[in-house]
């Protein structure tokens, strides 16, 4: 199940006896986690019937003494296990009986939870512990639930956010796009935007563009765009700048290239006429994203994308050969890109 399904079990209070609480974004595991002790312990007896197990020495017989434990005051003892425990890494067959025996025949009264961002699936504990786990899926948002979940998290600091912020806010974090970002990160920098609006009840496209500066994939895209539209020394003076702040020229065109591929996918999708959403599932892009080349290739023609495509496949393969040498192969390739006529 997915972090959405276990919201309706919280709901319900049907639970399973053991969860396994596996993917990247284990932020969304914490609150899921503090739903069930609000939902299942009533105030004031956390500390009698909430275990949170993080130690490195915790053995797996103590998991499950823990776990035997009767509630006091509360339906059910909740019992969280880790990563840091290290449960998954262990190898001793002793340790996956004794987690074997209890999954077999688990105590009515506790809710054992597991935790594990990554792990070696082929190990035997942790097909011990998965099998008899239900499994609950904490992958990444996708761009609707992202959208939500920030605007949800400026509304509980009693400020809004203007909508045309709100996407920019989106762009600028490239949550969906890097696989590295996680919610923590997004969580980080949405406070740093409340903490910077203050007492103002309102963020503003200004706002988020003080705070969260323009990724580099914007300044490439803009870049880019300056250049096809023959504007050679703002799009050079972009490629220096991001080049002072330690950019690769390579990254660079790695990056240049990708774009220019998107570019030239949008304008054939658009010649079948497909739709916004159908370019955004078939470029692989957030639609904003879509949205954004959509209009950048609208009204140009075909051949400039296909032109500029092969060029800078080529200027891609001078440069890993020393036909070219790299930062002026960024340079050549802006005052050289086919541009609008």
């Amino acid at each position: 199940m997915n972090y959405k399904d276990f919201m309706k079990t919280i709901k319900t209070e049907n639970f399973a006896p053991v969860y396994l609480f596996y993917g990247v974004e284990m932020f969304i595991g914490e609150l899921l986690i503090d739903n069930v002790i609000d939902k299942m312990i009533s105030p004031g007896f956390e500390v009698f019937n909430y275990n949170l197990l993080k130690d490195r020495e915790i053995t797996a017989k103590e998991i499950v003494q823990t776990c035997n434990t009767m509630p006091l005051g509360s339906a059910k003892r909740i019992v969280v296990v880790k990563e840091e425990v290290g449960i998954f890494e262990r190898h001793a067959e002793a340790d996956i009986q004794e987690l074997s025996a209890y999954l077999k025949d688990p105590s009515p009264s506790t809710v054992l939870i597991f935790t594990l961002v990554k792990g070696d699936k082929r190990r035997k504990i942790y097909q011990t512990i998965a099998s008899k786990s239900v499994l609950v899926e904490l992958d990444k948002l996708n761009e609707r639930d992202l959208t939500s979940w920030i605007a949800a998290r400026i509304k509980k600091e009693n400020k809004t956010i203007q909508r045309v912020a709100l996407k920019k806010l989106i762009h600028h974090l490239r949550y969906l796009e890097n696989k590295e970002m996680t919610i923590t990160a997004v969580d980080n920098e949405v406070q740093q935007l409340v903490n910077y609006v203050g007492d103002e009840g309102e963020i503003t496209v200004e706002d988020v563009e003080t705070i969260i500066p323009m990724g580099i994939e914007e300044n490439i895209f803009k870049m880019l765009d300056f250049s096809l539209q023959g504007r050679i020394a703002e799009a050079i003076a972009i490629s220096r700048e991001l080049m002072s702040k330690g950019e690769s020229p390579f990254g660079m065109l790695g990056l240049i290239v990708r774009q220019i591929r998107l570019l030239l996918m949008t304008k054939l999708l658009l010649k079948e006429g497909a739709t916004l959403a159908n370019i955004a599932k078939t470029t692989g892009v957030p639609q904003f994203v879509a949205e954004k080349n959509r209009r950048a290739c609208a009204d140009r023609p075909l051949s400039l994308f296909l032109k500029n495509y092969f060029f800078v496949q080529e200027l891609d393969i001078k440069m890993k050969t020393g036909g070219i040498e790299a930062e002026k192969g960024i340079e050549w390739a802006l005052l050289n890109m086919k541009r609008d006529r």
